[in-house]
């Protein structure tokens, strides 16, 4: 990995250190609030409306189950995370990676360059679109139990 010099370490140890921070919030709740057995829903436990897609179609939203999936991942309940919302999954797993890199950039006080990684992701936008549709499709299949 190639260094990119910032000129001042402080700057990047302050924001890989707030990353980290929020990060660390994130999985710290996931892990202390209980999923919705539905597999829906867990979003409302911090006080957020439901899904109005949801509530006016019966047909879940994309990102309908992440909180619960979020919660039984932190949990280490991987296969019923993935179930209850497999892009979810995808950004969850993301979190972990940005949350480790951030910690070597912490502890390094300099940004690695990720130029490969960077340039994947840019190319792999139609990748994530993809999986988000897919994963929205799998998730309409399982709420009309025909999956």
């Amino acid at each position: 990995m190639k260094t990119v010099k910032t000129g001042v370490k402080s700057e990047v140890r302050i924001i890989s250190f707030g990353i980290v921070c929020c990060l660390f919030f994130v999985y710290m709740v996931s892990f202390i609030v209980s999923p919705s057995p539905e597999g829906i829903g867990t979003h409302v436990k911090f006080f957020l409306p439901p899904c109005a897609l949801y509530k006016l179609t019966g047909l879940p939203c994309p990102f309908c189950g992440a909180t619960t999936s979020f919660s039984l991942l932190a949990k280490g309940e991987f296969l019923k995370g993935f179930k209850a919302n497999p892009f979810a999954a995808l950004i969850f797993t993301s979190g972990i990676l940005v949350f480790v890199y951030s910690l070597v950039c912490l502890a390094a006080g300099k940004v690695f360059k990720l130029d490969g990684i960077i340039s994947l992701i840019k190319r792999g936008k139609w990748f994530i679109i993809s999986a988000l549709c897919i994963s929205w499709v799998y998730k309409v299949l399982v709420m009309m139990r025909i999956f």
